[in-house]
């Protein structure tokens, strides 16, 4: 028995069919990783006219924002804000604590933390916690 060669698997993944390309898709949690797999070969790069297609990316956009926002906190009375940067107030000795919006939930996000002095700690916390003004 002779199998197509459009239903060779082994081939690439064109016998795989849209559908379950969409399938890998919404499994995909990076966007720029989804980007790179419908750039793969033209039977991938047709999916973005896929009726499905907008409603994964919408989806993926969402749970993967691209930039991090600090949560309105009275702590930001003791941390100036610029850009990206977080710098403690020389006013006082208060700690500090950042809570990012929206919480890091799927993912890898790059924080780096430079020029530091007299640093007790870096963590992660539950979502569900909030953390005040000392």
């Amino acid at each position: 028995m002779t199998v197509p060669k459009e239903y060779n698997v082994a081939g690439g993944m064109k016998g795989l069919g849209q559908d379950i390309l969409l399938e890998v898709l919404t499994e995909i949690e990076d966007v720029t990783k989804a980007q790179q797999f419908i750039g793969v070969c033209k039977m991938t790069c047709n999916l973005k006219d896929h009726d499905r297609f907008n409603k994964i990316m919408e989806i993926l956009n969402s749970t993967n924002p691209g930039t991090l926002a600090p949560l309105k906190s009275t702590v930001l009375q003791d941390v100036g804000v610029q850009g990206d940067s977080y710098i403690h107030a020389q006013i006082n000795d208060n700690h500090s604590t950042i809570l990012f919006d929206p919480a890091i939930k799927i993912g890898i996000v790059r924080i780096e933390i430079l020029n530091v002095k007299e640093l007790i700690a870096v963590g992660i916390a539950d979502e569900s916690l909030r953390y005040e003004r000392n």
